[in-house]
């Protein structure tokens, strides 16, 4: 049953990880973007 529950918590922690790296992911790369865009 351990092992299980452990299961679950990882992908409960995983999805969790997911959803604020794809909230911040533009966050971060859009002004690099744009500063790449400003060089030129």
């Amino acid at each position: 049953m351990a092992a299980a529950r452990n299961l679950r918590t990882a992908l409960i922690f995983g999805g969790f990880i997911s959803m604020v790296g794809a909230a911040f992911y533009p966050i971060y790369f859009r002004p690099l973007l744009r500063l790449e865009e400003y060089r030129e």
